[in-house]
C-alpha cells in the first residue's frame, strides 16, 4: 500500500528534524530525502525512503514517523557501481557490505526525480568529503554512463575548503568507513604540523603510538587526496592490514609520487602483489620507489614487475638496497628497464636517474644490468656498493652511458686479475665525466694501476670540481707513491682515507695532502697510525707523521679534519697543542684515548683557538675532571658553537662518585655553546682573534733577533688587550639609522600594497572578496627595525675597527723603525745575562706531562722538523744524573779523582758553570738568538725531550752566585764507610768575571738606563 502525499511529507519532515535520533549523533543533517521503490531482487519493489546524511546512505521503511526503521545503510566509499538505465528509469547500485564481506546489489526507481539526478546527488556528496577524488573514481567505482564522470568536475566544491585539501572531512568519512573513532590529535597534527611545514608525505612513524586500525585510517586518506604525494615507512613492522591499504592506495591514487618502505618486514610475495596493483592503475605518477632492507628475493614477482616498470614513465629512482636479490631478480629488473628505453611507439620513454642495488650479491650473470648502464644516459646516481660485482665489466659501459653520472658508488666490489688492463679506459672515463660529485671505492682493492688511472683522469678533467672521493680501506704502501705524485692536481674537496695500510709510507702521503689546494675535508682516522704507534722501530717515523699532521692543520686549506678511532693516545698532545692556531672549523678526535690529560691540553687550545666551530670528542675516557677543564675553556672561548655531548664518556662518568660534578660541567658546556651561538656583540671574540693572530705572526716581526722589538711587541699586545677589554668605542649612528628606517618604510609600503593586491586577486579566485579597507600596522615594528639595524651596524663597525687594528699593528710591527720606545733606549738590541727568547713555535709547546714517556714528543720547532740530525730520545735511566755516592771515583778533565761533594768550590769557577746551566735548561724552552755561538752552531745538541744532558757533573754541582759569595764555612761532613777524599778544583776559565757579558753590559750602560731596562725586562 502506497503512502499518501501528506504522510510522505510528514515522514520527510520528521527525518529532517530527527536525524541524530534516527542515525546517530554525528549525522545531524540530511543532504537529500527521496521516496523510492527499492528492490534487492528482480521484480519485487518496496516503497522506502532514500536518505543521504553526511557521508552515509540510509534506506528506511515505515508507514508512520514512529514506525521508521533502517533497512540498509552504507558509507559512500563502499559504492562499487552506479549504473543509470535510462530506458527503464532505474538506478542500479552495488556497494560493499563490510560486515558480511559481500557485495550488495539493489535496483531503485524514483518518481520524484530522474535516476541520473539521484546518481548525481550521491557523487556530489562524495565530492563534498573528497574534493580530489575525481580522477580516482573510475579506479574503484564502475560508473555508467561515463557522462557522470565528466559532470563530476562541475559539481560544487564544499565550502569552506579546509586545510590540507579538506583533510578533516575526508578523515571523518574514512573513520566511519573503517568503523573507527575519530581522533582529534590526528587532525591537529596534520593541520598544524604538516600544513605549517608544507609536508606532503605521510610518515607513519609520526603515528605509531596509535593502534594499527587508526594507522590504517590515516594511510587511507592518501587514496583520494592530492595533498599527500608520498608515504614513508621506515623501521616499522607492517602487518597484513598495512599491506592491504598500501595496495589500495596504489590502485586508486592519482597523486602518489613517492613510496618508501624501508626495513618494514615486507612479505616475500610483496613484489607480485604490488606489480598487480600498479597494473590496475598504470597512470599513477610514481617517481621514487625504495624497498630497501626487506627480503624480497622473488623471481616470479620481479618478472611480473619487469612488465610494469616500462609503463611508469614518471619513474626516476629505484632502490632495492639490501633486499637479498639474486642475479636473476636483478636481470629481470634490468630487462624491464631496458624495454622502457627500447619500446617502439611508447610515447614518453623512461628516464631513470637513480638506481640502487647495494648489498645484493651480483657475482655472476650481470650482463643485462651492464647493458642497461650503457643505454641509460639519463642516469645520475649508480649505487652498486657491497654487491661484489666485477667492476672491470663496468668501465666500457660507463664510458658509453655514464658520462653524466653525479654519484658512483662501487664500494665493496671486486676486481679481476687483469684489472690493470682497463687503466686506459678508467683514465678516459673519469677524464670525460661532466657532472661528477662523488666517487666511492671504499673496501675495493682497485690496485695502484687503477688508482693512478683514476687520479690522472680526475686531474685532467677541467669540467668538474669539489669532488667527494672515498678511498677507505683501499690503499696500501704500494699506493703511497701514486697518491704522493697525483693527488696534488686532483679537484678533490672531500677525501676519505680511513683504515689504509700505508704503514711507514704514510709520511709522503700526508705531505701531498697538505699541498692540495682544493682539499677542504679530510678523514684519515681509523687504523692508519696504529701500526706505527705499536711498533717501536717506527717511533721516529711516527713522530714525523704527527708533525706532518700539525703542519697540515696550520698550513693547508683544510677546514674539516676527522681523526676518529685513530687511538693516537698520549701523543695526542702534539696535535692538541697545535690547535691553538689551527684554521680548522671542524675537528673529530673521537676514540683517541686522550683521557683527562688530553682534555686538559684541549682546554688550553680552545682558550686560544678562534676558528673551530664544531668539535667531537666522545669515547676518550674523559671523566669529571676533564669535563670541568673543558667547561672552563669554553667560558673563555667565543667561537665554538657545536660540541655534541660525549654520551659514552658521560655515561661512564656517571657511574663514579663525582656524578654531580659531571652534570654541572656538562650543563655549563651546553650553556657556553648556546652563548656562542646566540651572542650578538662580537667585541670580545674579535679582541681575542686579533691577539691570537699577532702572536701567531710573532716570527715575522723578528722579535727573536732583537730584544728591543720584543719589548715593543709585548707592549703592543698588552695595550691592545687592555684596550679591547673595555667597552667598544661607539660613534653616533642614530641619524643614518633613522634615514635607513625611513627609506625602508617607504619601500615597505610599496611592497605591502603589491602584496595585498596579489592577495586580493588570489582570494577573488577562491570566491572571497575584501569588502573593507583596513589599515593594519604593527606599532612596535619601527622600534624593532631600528634595534636590529643598530645591532647590525654596530657589529659591522666593531668588526671593521678590529680588522683595522690588526692591519695597522701588523704593518707597524713589520717595519723596522715604525715604533720606538721613549726614554734612554736606543733602537737596537739589548744584551741580557740570561737569554730567554720568545718561542718561535706558533702552537703550544709540548707539555711536561708527556716528556718522560717513551712516545714521540715535540722538542723542536716546526721549522726544524726537516732536520734529520735531531738527537733521538734517550732512556730516562741513562740521562738521569748519577747519585753523589757513585761519583767518588769519577775523574775530571785533569785526570784527578773527585768526590761527589765539593765543600767549598772556588769563586772563579762559578761563572762558566752558571752559564752552562742556563743554556742547557733554556735552549729547549725557547729559540732565542743567543742559543748559538758566533758561527750559528748550537751550544748543546738538540733533544726530543726536556731532559738534562746525560751524566753532567757541572749541572748538579753548580750553586747560585749569592750562595757562593756568602758561604765561608764548610757544611758538616756526611759519614761514609770509606774516607772521603777532597776533590781537586776544576781549571780556571779563560775569561775573568770582569770580562763576562754581564759585567761588560753593566759597565756600558748608564745608571738611568739600567734602572729603566730592569723595569721593562721585568714587565715581560
Amino acid at each position: 500500500m502506497s503512502l499518501t502525499r501528506d504522510t510522505v511529507e510528514e515522514i520527510r519532515q520528521y527525518i529532517r528534524e530527527n536525524c541524530s535520533t534516527l542515525f546517530g549523533k554525528k549525522f545531524w543533517e540530511c543532504r537529500s530525502i527521496s521516496l523510492i521503490q527499492f528492490s534487492t531482487k528482480s521484480d519485487k519493489y518496496e516503497q522506502k525512503f532514500f536518505v543521504i546524511s553526511k557521508f552515509r546512505v540510509f534506506i528506511l521503511h515505515g508507514k508512520t514517523p514512529l514506525h521508521l526503521k533502517i533497512d540498509k545503510k552504507f558509507n559512500l566509499l563502499s559504492l562499487r557501481a552506479i549504473q543509470v538505465i535510462a530506458a527503464s528509469k532505474e538506478l542500479n547500485l552495488s556497494w560493499e557490505d563490510r560486515s558480511g564481506r559481500s557485495i550488495v546489489k539493489a535496483s531503485i526507481k524514483c518518481t520524484e526525480m530522474e535516476p541520473i539526478e539521484l546518481a548525481k546527488s550521491l557523487l556530489s556528496a562524495l565530492k563534498h568529503y573528497f574534493p580530489d577524488i575525481g580522477p580516482s573514481l573510475s579506479n574503484f567505482i564502475a560508473i555508467v554512463p561515463s557522462q557522470l564522470l565528466s559532470d563530476f568536475q562541475t559539481f560544487p566544491i564544499s565550502t569552506p575548503k579546509l586545510l590540507c585539501n579538506n583533510f578533516r572531512r575526508s578523515y571523518v568519512a574514512i573513520c566511519d568507513y573503517y568503523d573507527q573513532r575519530y581522533k582529534d590529535e590526528v587532525v591537529w597534527d596534520i593541520e598544524h604540523i604538516y600544513f605549517t611545514h608544507d609536508l606532503h608525505e605521510i610518515r607513519l612513524e609520526d603515528f605509531v603510538h596509535l593502534p594499527v586500525k587508526d594507522q590504517i585510517t590515516i594511510l587511507a586518506c592518501a587514496q583520494f587526496s592530492e595533498y599527500f604525494t608520498g608515504i614513508t615507512i621506515e623501521g616499522t613492522k607492517l602487518v597484513s592490514e598495512h599491506i592491504e591499504i598500501l595496495f589500495n592506495i596504489i590502485r586508486r591514487s592519482h597523486s602518489l609520487k613517492t613510496l618508501r618502505l624501508i626495513n618494514c618486514s615486507l612479505p616475500k610475495d610483496f613484489i607480485t602483489h604490488i606489480s598487480a596493483a600498479i597494473s590496475a592503475n598504470i597512470h599513477i605518477p610514481l617517481e621514487y620507489l625504495d624497498f630497501s632492507s626487506n627480503n624480497l628475493d622473488d623471481r616470479k614477482g620481479f618478472q611480473q614487475l619487469a612488465t610494469v616498470l616500462p609503463k611508469l614513465t614518471h619513474l626516476k629512482s629505484i632502490y632495492f638496497t639490501n633486499c637479498g636479490l639474486s642475479e636473476k631478480c636483478v636481470t629481470a629488473i634490468s630487462s624491464g628497464l631496458i624495454s622502457g628505453f627500447t619500446m617502439e611507439n611508447s610515447g614518453k620513454k623512461l628516464e631513470l636517474r637513480a638506481l640502487g642495488l647495494a648489498g645484493n650479491s651480483l657475482k655472476d650473470d650481470v650482463s643485462e644490468l651492464v647493458n642497461f648502464i650503457s643505454l641509460c644516459t639519463s642516469l645520475r646516481i649508480l649505487d652498486l656498493s657491497g654487491t661484489s660485482i666485477l667492476i672491470d665489466r663496468l668501465w666500457n659501459n660507463l664510458k658509453l652511458g655514464g658520462l653524466q653520472l653525479e654519484v658512483l658508488k662501487l664500494s665493496g666490489c671486486s676486481t679481476g686479475k687483469k684489472s690493470k688492463e682497463h687503466a686506459a679506459v678508467v683514465k678516459e672515463l673519469f677524464g670525460s665525466m661532466v657532472n661528477l660529485k662523488e666517487v666511492d671505492f671504499s673496501n675495493t682493492q682497485i690496485g695502484p694501476d687503477l688508482l693512478q688511472a683514476f687520479l690522472t683522469g680526475l686531474a685532467n678533467n677541467n669540467l668538474i670540481k669539489d669532488v667527494n672521493v672515498n678511498l677507505n680501506g683501499v690503499c696500501d704502501k704500494t699506493c703511497a707513491p701514486i697518491l704522493e705524485k697525483f693527488l696534488g692536481d686532483c679537484p678533490i674537496a672531500t677525501l676519505f682515507l680511513r683504515d689504509s695500510s700505508f704503514e711507514n709510507e704514510i709520511l709522503p702521503v700526508l705531505s701531498a695532502l697538505r699541498k692540495m689546494k682544493s682539499l677542504t675535508m679530510l678523514d684519515i682516522g681509523g687504523n692508519n697510525f696504529y701500526t706505527l704507534k705499536s711498533n717501536k722501530k717506527y717511533a721516529s717515523i711516527y713522530s714525523h707523521v704527527l708533525d706532518e699532521l700539525v703542519k697540515m692543520m696550520n698550513e693547508s686549506n683544510l677546514q674539516e679534519l676527522n681523526l676518529s678511532d685513530a687511538r693516537i693516545g698520549e701523543t695526542m698532545h702534539i696535535i692538541l697543542n697545535a690547535m691553538g692556531i689551527s684554521k680548522l672549523s671542524l675537528l673529530d678526535i673521537s676514540n683517541n684515548e686522550m683521557g683527562n690529560t688530553g682534555a686538559r691540553l684541549l682546554s688550553k687550545a680552545l682558550q686560544l683557538n678562534h676558528c673551530l666551530q664544531k668539535l667531537y670528542i666522545d669515547r676518550n675516557q674523559i671523566t669529571a675532571e676533564g669535563f670541568a677543564e673543558l667547561s672552563n675553556a669554553l667560558k673563555l672561548n667565543r667561537t665554538l658553537q657545536s660540541m655534541p655531548t660525549p654520551m659514552i664518556d658521560v655515561a661512564e662518568a656517571f657511574g663514579k662518585p663525582d656524578r654531580s660534578r659531571v652534570l654541572t660541567a656538562v650543563s655549563e658546556i651546553e650553556r657556553y655553546l648556546e652563548r656562542n651561538r646566540s651572542e650578538k656583540c662580537r667585541n670580545e671574540e674579535l679582541r681575542q682573534k686579533v691577539i691570537h693572530q699577532l702572536n701567531n705572526r710573532s716570527e715575522k716581526y723578528e722579535i727573536n733577533s732583537s730584544d728591543y722589538k720584543r719589548i715593543i711587541f709585548f707592549e703592543v699586545i698588552k695595550v691592545i688587550s687592555d684596550f679591547g677589554a673595555e667597552s667598544p668605542i661607539r660613534v653616533s649612528t642614530d641619524d643614518i639609522i633613522d634615514t635607513v628606517v625611513t627609506k625602508l618604510h617607504q619601500i615597505s609600503k610599496i611592497n605591502d600594497d603589491k602584496t595585498l593586491a596579489k592577495l586580493k586577486e588570489i582570494l577573488a579566485e577562491h570566491g572571497v572578496e575584501i569588502c573593507e579597507q583596513i589599515e593594519a600596522q604593527n606599532p612596535g615594528q619601527e622600534d624593532y627595525l631600528k634595534k636590529n639595524i643598530k645591532q647590525l651596524v654596530e657589529n659591522h663597525l666593531t668588526e671593521i675597527s678590529w680588522a683595522t687594528v690588526f692591519m695597522k699593528a701588523d704593518r707597524l710591527l713589520t717595519l723596522n723603525n715604525a715604533l720606538k720606545l721613549r726614554g734612554s733606549f736606543s733602537n737596537g738590541a739589548i744584551d741580557h745575562s740570561v737569554h730567554v727568547g720568545y718561542s718561535k713555535l706558533n702552537h703550544r709547546p709540548a707539555s711536561m706531562i708527556h716528556d718522560s714517556s717513551d712516545t714521540p714528543s715535540r722538542a723542536t720547532s716546526i721549522d726544524e722538523l726537516n732536520n734529520g740530525s735531531a738527537t733521538p730520545l734517550v732512556h730516562l735511566a741513562k740521562s738521569r744524573p748519577r747519585p753523589a755516592h757513585r761519583l767518588r771515583n769519577i775523574k775530571d778533565e785533569n785526570g784527578n779523582t773527585s768526590s761527589g761533594l765539593d765543600s767549598t768550590p772556588p769563586s772563579s769557577s762559578h761563572t762558566p758553570i752558571t752559564t752552562t746551566m742556563n743554556n742547557s735548561t733554556t735552549s729547549h724552552m725557547s729559540q732565542s738568538s743567543s742559543s748559538g755561538d758566533s758561527n750559528g752552531s748550537p751550544l748543546i745538541a738538540k733533544r726530543a725531550a726536556l731532559l738534562p744532558p746525560p751524566a753532567s757533573p757541572q749541572l748538579y754541582a753548580s750553586v747560585p752566585d749569592e750562595l757562593i759569595s756568602s758561604t765561608t764555612t764548610t757544611p758538616p761532613p756526611i759519614p761514609r764507610r770509606t774516607p772521603n777524599m777532597p776533590p781537586k778544583l776544576p781549571p780556571k776559565p779563560e775569561t775573568s768575571p770582569a770580562k763576562s757579558p754581564l759585567n761588560k753590559h753593566k759597565s756600558s750602560l748608564t745608571s738611568a738606563s739600567t734602572s729603566e731596562s730592569s723595569e721593562l725586562i721585568d714587565r715581560f
